[in-house]
């Protein structure tokens, strides 16, 4: 009270004016806020029971309620612009079409990736059908100096050069290639560093 005695009149009028205002201000915040929530609210219910919510062009919503067939009801259609019918048909033509799109482009990658599987394994069948088991008892004549190979050998050698390239185009890792060539993976590192010098 003696805080309201001590100011002058200006001075009053002056926080009354800013009380105003700010309970003014405070009473529009918690208005739109209300309106928010409300407008959620139905957003929310509309989608759960199938109605459509579409925009004219002035900008303004225009709510529709779809009938019990999925259809709209026959007073409504009155209210709809032709040019947002026709918008709207588009786009759901434009969605089955690009999901029929979609669909046909995963079968026939599906099918493509069981046709690569299938020639993967149908090379590595033959790639090892192709080479020739080692005979377990033999040994090198003597005569032949041991910096040099037999040709014999070296078709096995070349076999095995191609085996591992081949198995390295298709993208297999220098482990797997080893594992599956029998070979050590310092053996496969050489062949493929001299792939590389070539």
């Amino acid at each position: 009270m003696l805080l309201l005695a001590a100011m002058q009149l200006g001075d009053m009028l002056f926080a009354a004016a800013i009380a105003a205002i700010s309970v003014t201000l405070l009473l529009r915040i918690v208005r739109r806020r209300r309106q928010a929530a409300a407008r959620d609210a139905r957003s929310t219910m509309q989608r759960g029971h199938g109605n459509v919510t579409a925009r004219v062009p002035s900008g303004a919503p225009l709510e529709r309620e779809q009938g019990a067939g999925g259809g709209l009801p026959p007073h409504s259609l009155k209210e709809i612009p032709d040019a947002v019918v026709r918008w709207e048909i588009y786009l759901h033509e434009a969605g089955r079409q690009t999901a029929a799109e979609i669909d046909t482009k995963l079968r026939v990658l599906q099918a493509m990736t069981g046709e690569a599987d299938r020639a993967a394994r149908r090379l590595e069948q033959a790639i090892q059908a192709a080479a020739p088991e080692p005979a377990s008892g033999s040994s090198p004549p003597t005569d032949c100096p041991p910096s040099e190979p037999l040709s014999s050998d070296r078709a096995v050698i070349q076999r095995e050069f191609q085996h591992v390239l081949t198995l390295w185009d298709y993208g297999f890792d220098v482990p797997d290639i080893a594992s599956r060539t029998s070979l050590a993976e310092s053996e496969v590192v050489r062949i493929l560093r001299t792939r590389e010098d070539a």
